[in-house]
């Protein structure tokens, strides 16, 4: 190892001395190879620092193979003999031998395709990687990656001769398979985006191809003899990845999230660059908003979500939205949460849906049970009483007249003791359905406890209370209740009338504690009575 970086360092210091004398081709050819190393290395250090970013790591070490490879060719160029040359060659190597793998494994990670498959080939295809690079460090003990090296000096400069071996071929057919993988792979995402998207796509395939072409030609022996014309490719592929890069941010053609995340969440969840454009979305939000699957890549939610202000809207961070679907409505809680990048950048907004459907019928029901009274369906005395509280606020703010009814059924006991409380539930519920049917439309009715009702009835003066009251009395008298399958029953009711004082400031217990004393003076003179309160 000691002894490689000697050699290392000792032809460092001949290149250095050696670069300046330019009326040599060979020297030229170097400089320009060194200068493409320094574009492919800044490249792997600018997306080694985007690591967050789905595919940076790989690219990164992708664009590290590849300056190796030019650092090489560089040192291969300007060397005379034979040995040299072998050295240089084996090192080029520790980065070319790896590069079907990065290629790969750049794809698998951009694309962000963790399938089982996917990863037994990126397995597969390190083991031949390696396989390469042990077979070039190896190839004087058996030929197999070059049947026979020499150097030629019939041209300008001389150059290493070499013989293909079978494991060169083998190498070199992976590395096509590789290549074309991936620009379908880059064609497919070219075709589902829009507008920039496309621009990113691009740079990628015309970068990818270029060295790839070039890699062709050698192979074909098109070019300069012994020339490998890749390394001097990669300049033009650095050009292109760096305006890919610097305008148009090629590596993050998913932004803000990743694609495994989506497909593990039941909210539907849709992701806008900072454009406002539509970069991805879940199966989740397909299924909410199912226009959504045939929407490409880069389009303005202006366009898409045009029907929904809400979701247009950035002073709104949250609200529910309904959609109707199939004669059935939907609704969701939208979340919309900012994104930013690690320079605290505005990079994108997530929009989160939240299927609240059952919990809003859940609450509904909920409200109902703290509302109504289970048997008759009437208020409960809870509920009553808190709108009876508010009512009497307001009636003595603005001077209205209200009016308050407290009934009981009379011999109600005698029900249950009769026919059982089944019926005696039976009877509340009749008695309460003839209650709503005698009072007015305004009117409020509870039920106050046990067989006891209670109505308020609003704007309403003693005398107009007095005569709806007796109507209601003589509807539950006249009327025949059913207690049984065979068995009816004729009823009765006390009731006790009590009109709201405006000018005093009686609580509400005050209220009812006077319309109870009617009612009880009512019942004591016989039942089926009204009484009206007075002091």
């Amino acid at each position: 190892m000691l002894t490689n970086c000697n050699i290392m360092f000792f032809y460092l210091m001949m290149y250095l001395r050696q670069v300046f004398k330019i009326f040599q081709i060979n020297y030229l050819v170097s400089v320009l190879l060194i200068f493409s190393a320094i574009i492919l290395a800044n490249l792997s250090i600018y997306s080694l620092k985007r690591r967050e970013v789905a595919g940076s790591l790989a690219f990164s070490l992708l664009m590290m193979g590849f300056c190796i490879y030019s650092v090489g060719y560089a040192f291969e160029i300007i060397s005379t003999d034979l040995e040299t040359m072998k050295f240089w060659v084996s090192f080029e190597y520790i980065g070319i031998s790896y590069i079907p793998f990065l290629i790969f494994l750049f794809i698998n990670q951009y694309s962000e395709n963790n399938k089982i498959s996917n990863r037994i080939l990126l397995f597969i295809l390190f083991f031949i990687s390696t396989t390469t690079f042990v077979l070039v460090q190896t190839n004087d003990f058996h030929n197999l990656f070059y049947s026979s090296l020499s150097v030629d000096y019939t041209g300008v400069f001389p150059t290493l001769k070499i013989e293909k071996g079978i494991w060169y071929w083998v190498d070199a057919v992976i590395l096509s398979l590789v290549v074309i993988y991936g620009n379908i792979t880059y064609l497919v995402y070219y075709y589902k985006s829009e507008s920039i998207y496309r621009a990113k796509v691009f740079f990628l395939i015309a970068g990818s191809l270029v060295p790839y072409i070039s890699n062709l030609l050698y192979l074909m022996n098109f070019g300069p003899a012994n020339i490998d014309l890749s390394p001097f490719a990669f300049i033009i592929m650095g050009f292109l990845y760096m305006m890919g890069l610097f305008k148009y941010d090629m590596l993050e053609l998913f932004p803000v999230t990743y694609k495994q995340v989506f497909e593990n969440i039941e909210e539907g969840v849709v992701v806008l660059d900072d454009n406002d454009q539509i970069i991805n979305y879940n199966k989740a939000a397909v299924n909410i908003f199912e226009d959504l699957e045939e929407v490409k890549k880069g389009r303005l939610i202006t366009v898409q979500f045009k029907d929904y202000p809400i979701i247009l809207n950035d002073d709104e961070q949250e609200g529910i939205i309904e959609i109707k679907r199939k004669m059935k409505i939907n609704k969701y809680r939208l979340k919309k949460t900012k994104v930013y990048n690690k320079k605290i950048q505005f990079a994108g907004k997530i929009l989160v849906f939240n299927d609240i459907t059952k919990e809003q019928k859940a609450l509904k029901v909920l409200e109902k049970y703290a509302t109504v009274d289970e048997l008759t369906g009437l208020y409960n005395r809870r509920y009553f009483l808190e709108y009876c509280e508010e009512y009497i606020k307001n009636a003595k703010r603005y001077s209205n007249n209200a009016s308050f009814i407290l009934m009981d059924i009379d011999y109600f006991k005698r029900i249950n003791d009769t026919y059982g409380h089944q019926a005696g539930d039976s009877v509340l519920k009749e008695i309460a359905y003839l209650c709503c049917e005698s009072i007015r439309n305004n009117d409020i009715i509870g039920r106050y406890g046990g067989e006891e009702f209670a109505i308020l009835l609003p704007d309403t003066k003693i005398q107009d209370a007095f005569k709806l009251t007796e109507r209601l009395r003589k509807n539950i008298k006249q009327k025949k209740i059913k207690a049984t399958d065979d068995s009816i029953v004729l009823l009765t009711a006390s009731f006790g009338l009590y009109e709201l004082n405006t000018e005093t400031d009686e609580k509400l217990s005050e209220v009812f504690m006077k319309a109870d004393r009617a009612l009880y003076q009512a019942k004591e003179k016989g039942r089926d009575k009204i009484v009206v309160y007075k002091p």
